[in-house]
């Protein structure tokens, strides 16, 4: 999935999540003052195992020679379920002597009528149901084993929650009949009951750090959870901040998008027509200060569809940020796929001319950048591509000299600790314009001379020192895919490698070779210089 064209609808933005009532609001006992208190014991036993009941069918996943996740599929009272009514599920490596954890959310697309429902259903079993899922997983990229591969994080607990809820992780619903099928869109569940599972279960009432992790649809999963998810641990008096790492769900909200509901089939929808649909599906449950400014932004005497239907502006990152609580870290590439699919531009197949083209790619470049001048932690790589987290490259990319592995680490050094401890300032949401009016507005996106966003460090990987270190780091090319460390891309028909100066030269019109003459320089030393990489 990583890397595919945005030709085939991959993974869209998503919505907040649903939550079921915690331990301390779950009804009272019947009888109760009635009973011995070892009765009553077993009751209110019985009643927990019922809540946080589990199957385990990865027992054996641990002793192979490279332990892999096992797999346990939630049960008793009121589990949440996939679409098909399959039990959901989570993969599960404990290490008994650690107390870091990493939850990953699977990314992947969305349905959201009974056409496209049916539709993923038939195509891809396993992104809405259970059935087929195998019993042992293993990790890669920042839920690997291998120290090599995943240098900071490699020895935490893993927790992969596979994606079978179709509605971006954000859903409430139960058996919604869709023509002659009952479908559930329950993915905010299967984020609380997960978390609660392994509180109760699984020693997680030791953890001293939790990171939760996602791409796309998955990081949006992120975004619109993890307030939520450190609400559950407070409440189970689990002294410890969540931190959230985001991967490519950081899409623009454009002007056009507003009036855009263009649906002629499954096969020709365009990806925020059929987020305008999954609002009314779904029935996301959104973060409070997001959906109440986009309230407060429409008429009071418009209809109440009208105020529903802006809800779906809280899929996406920037409008989202301001009203999370917790310290996020944003992976995102600078030339998305899933940004060109939203904007309907193919850099393979562009109508128009090519100056038209290299001034959308410029101009996307400039705009992605300024929404991220006030996120804390940012890897914002000039790639093209989808989704790098789950990689087994994701530690070769590089911007400034740093990698991303170490840009990650050098974020939690400074913002891990407590619950009590304060999250990253940032601007009030309510005093902020629509970001899109912002983009189009500003002509370009003028740091300040030595902005820590530029500034060079070259350190250790085993040894970052937290006053040095850089988590903040955009590329300085903007040129597509210029820099060398990006991972392979590949044209979507032919399925060839493309290389920067390929996809510049062929389909942008740029030069890099000549460019590089000019400058009595080769091709690469152009390159490494444009984008600075680590050698």
């Amino acid at each position: 999935m990583i890397f595919a064209s945005f030709n085939i609808a991959l993974i869209v933005i998503i919505a907040l999540t649903s939550a079921l009532p915690s331990q301390h609001n779950r009804r009272s006992v019947p009888g109760v003052g009635d009973q011995p208190e070892v009765v009553v014991r077993g009751r209110l036993e019985e009643e927990r195992r019922q809540l946080n009941g589990e199957t385990n069918l990865g027992a054996e996943c641990i002793n192979f020679s490279q332990p892999k996740m096992g797999l346990f599929k939630l049960t008793g009272r009121d589990s949440a379920k996939c679409n098909d009514g399959t039990d959901a599920g989570y993969y599960l490596l404990r290490r008994p002597s650690s107390r870091k954890w990493i939850i990953y959310l699977q990314g992947g697309w969305y349905c959201a009528d009974e056409e496209s429902c049916k539709l993923r259903m038939a195509q891809i079993p396993s992104l809405t149901g259970s059935a087929s899922w195998r019993n042992c997983k293993t990790g890669d990229g920042i839920i690997s084993m291998s120290s090599t591969v995943n240098p900071h994080l490699y020895d935490a607990n893993m927790i992969y929650i596979p994606y079978c809820s179709s509605d971006v992780w954000s859903g409430t619903v139960r058996n919604r009949i869709l023509g002659d099928m009952a479908f559930s869109f329950m993915g905010s569940a299967i984020v609380e009951q997960v978390v609660r599972r392994l509180i109760h279960n699984h020693g997680m009432l030791e953890a001293t750090s939790v990171v939760m992790a996602g791409s796309s649809a998955g990081g949006t999963g992120v975004l619109l959870n993890i307030d939520r998810v450190q609400r559950v641990l407070t409440s189970a008096e689990i002294d410890v901040r969540v931190r959230g790492v985001v991967d490519s769900a950081w899409y623009l909200l454009r002007p056009d998008m507003e009036n855009d509901n263009y649906c002629r089939g499954v096969t020709a929808c365009s990806p925020v027509a059929m987020l305008k649909r999954g609002v009314h599906l779904w029935r996301p449950n959104m973060p409070p200060g997001c959906l109440n400014q986009q309230k407060s932004l429409i008429s009071m005497n418009s209809p109440r569809s009208s105020m529903r239907n802006k809800s779906w502006k809280c899929f996406f990152g920037h409008v989202v940020y301001p009203h999370i609580k917790a310290d996020v870290f944003v992976v995102q590439m600078l030339f998305d796929e899933v940004q060109f699919l939203s904007d309907r531009v193919s850099v393979w197949q562009f109508p128009g001319p090519i100056t038209q083209l290299q001034s959308y790619i410029y101009k996307l470049y400039r705009d992605v950048k300024a929404s991220l001048i006030d996120v804390g932690g940012v890897f914002a790589s000039s790639c093209v591509g989808h989704a790098i987290l789950t990689s087994s490259d994701w530690s070769e990319v590089a911007i400034s000299h740093v990698r991303l592995p170490d840009a990650i680490q050098c974020w939690e050094l400074r913002h891990g600790g407590t619950s009590e401890q304060p999250t990253n300032n940032r601007p009030e949401a309510q005093t902020r314009p629509d970001f899109y009016d912002t983009i189009n507005e500003t002509s370009d996106v003028i740091m300040p001379e030595g902005s820590q966003m530029y500034q060079e460090y070259y350190y250790e990987e085993a040894h970052l020192d937290p006053d040095t270190c850089q988590d903040k780091v955009i590329d300085p090319c903007s040129l597509p895919h210029c820099n060398p460390s990006c991972p392979p891309l590949y044209h979507p028909n032919s399925y060839r490698e493309i290389n920067a100066v390929q996809l510049n030269r062929d389909y942008l019109g740029i030069d890099i070779s000549s460019m590089a003459g000019q400058l009595n320089m080769s091709v690469n030393e152009l390159l490494r210089m444009m984008s600075d990489v680590y050698d």
